[in-house]
């Protein structure tokens, strides 16, 4: 990304923790993804503020905004039960929590949000349910046939 965009073009790596099932007794459990944010240009970019709840601890004291702390550069965000209803089946699908975050962080209502390896195609329905214009790409057959049926069910 940094021979792509540049080094100075990178805004935050974001570290999205979750808690899974599976253990090793050989390491220490990886229970996180790394996610890099890269613009086009240092100065000039899409940035949405967004804010979340205190953690319960926090109560209702003073001084505190009343929708929530800023978001900071690690999210919690839970990866989908084996009973979800938003499950696919594709082997590397993605919450729609953590990418409607992703796609209301860094654009705007119609504006075009691309996905060249779109998977199970989670960024295209939640770009499409939050007032974006979408393009899925990817090489897999199967990944296109799941996208569309899902992007079908939210047009």
């Amino acid at each position: 990304m940094d021979d792509i965009f540049g080094y100075d073009n990178c805004q935050n790596e974001i570290i999205w923790c979750y808690a899974s099932g599976g253990a090793s007794k050989k390491h220490l459990s990886r229970k996180h993804d790394n996610l890099a944010w890269y613009s086009k240009d240092k100065d000039n970019y899409t940035f949405n503020t967004m804010r979340e709840p205190y953690p319960n601890d926090y109560g209702d004291r003073d001084g505190f905004h009343p929708e929530g702390r800023l978001l900071n550069d690690w999210w919690q965000i839970p990866i989908m039960s084996t009973s979800s209803k938003e499950r696919t089946g594709y082997p590397t699908q993605k919450p729609g929590k953590l990418l409607e975050r992703i796609v209301k962080l860094w654009s705007n209502p119609g504006d075009l949000v691309v996905d060249f390896f779109c998977g199970s195609g989670t960024t295209g329905v939640e770009a499409v349910k939050n007032g974006r214009d979408t393009i899925m790409v990817d090489k897999n057959k199967e990944a296109i046939r799941i996208t569309r049926e899902r992007l079908e069910l939210v047009a």
